[in-house]
């Protein structure tokens, strides 16, 4: 007789902070610009996700093909080069939840089920997790500021086994100590200049993004090029030169400057 399967799965959640309470969404103030329809496997990842969503009050996560992009590579990396192991994200810039199976393969539902299971475990009321428990998984999938999804996953059959990684935009699970601070551009641009991390700047300046009140101007965002110039961040220099000219902004002639000098480094660097 042939013995059954034995399903095993961890779960692990890039945490920031504690876990946040669940409120009634307000709509994100930016959108990701039209993109092809998700696949069988992404839509669902994200009927999942919605679900659970859903049941909470939160409104629906939207699929991102640059996030299931990024998932991809670093579950190939994992299976590639760690033996199918859990991923550090501790400095990604994206929330993220990975989920190990060994035994047999996981479905997309399957997998975002095994997080949303921690639910049991969490109390709303004081903001807890029973011991032995990681809900941060489940805050992450209900995460009211998160609003955009990739997922992605890998067969690693030398370890039988499969790592399934999504990520979340903006990130989950983190809570800045300005939650309730009046913010203004001129602050945000003192605490961008102030983070010796261009990561954790990039994370402050995508939160700002989604708070009320407040929107990015030519300054926040003249200040975050800045950082992200001088810490070799190519795509998300890109980005945001791209939301610049999309929008009709003018940058000052310092950042002018230093973007040149960026990518005329740059370039030397791909020539070497």
């Amino acid at each position: 007789m042939m013995a059954k399967l034995l399903l095993v799965m961890i779960a692990l959640s890039s945490c920031y902070c504690s876990a946040q309470v669940v409120q009634p969404p307000s709509p994100p103030k930016s959108a990701t610009p039209p993109a092809a329809a998700p696949s069988t496997a992404a839509q669902e990842y994200l009927d999942a996700h919605n679900q659970a969503r859903v049941e909470v009050g939160v409104a629906p996560l939207k699929w991102s093909q640059q996030l299931a992009k990024t998932a991809s590579l670093q579950v190939r990396y994992q299976r590639d080069r760690q033996n199918c192991t859990f991923a550090n994200l501790t400095k990604s810039i994206y929330g993220g939840n990975q989920l190990w199976a060994g035994g047999m393969a996981v479905t997309p539902r399957a997998a975002v089920e095994t997080w949303v299971a921690e639910k049991k475990f969490y109390t709303y009321a004081d903001n807890s997790c029973a011991p032995d428990h990681r809900c941060g998984v489940y805050t992450q999938v209900v995460w009211k500021k998160s609003v955009e999804l990739g997922c992605a996953q890998a067969s690693c059959s030398k370890e039988e086994a499969s790592l399934t990684i999504c990520f979340y935009n903006p990130p989950g699970n983190e809570a800045f100590p300005l939650e309730n601070a009046n913010l203004t551009t001129r602050l945000v641009c003192k605490f961008i200049r102030s983070f010796k991390s261009a990561e954790i700047a990039w994370q402050f300046f995508s939160w700002v993004t989604y708070q009320p009140g407040i929107t990015h101007d030519i300054y926040t965002i003249s200040r975050m090029i800045t950082k992200l110039a001088r810490h070799g961040c190519v795509h998300l220099v890109d980005l945001l030169l791209f939301k610049i000219q999309r929008e009709g902004m003018k940058l000052s002639f310092s950042t002018i400057r230093l973007v040149i000098d960026f990518y005329g480094f740059q370039g030397l660097n791909d020539v070497n």
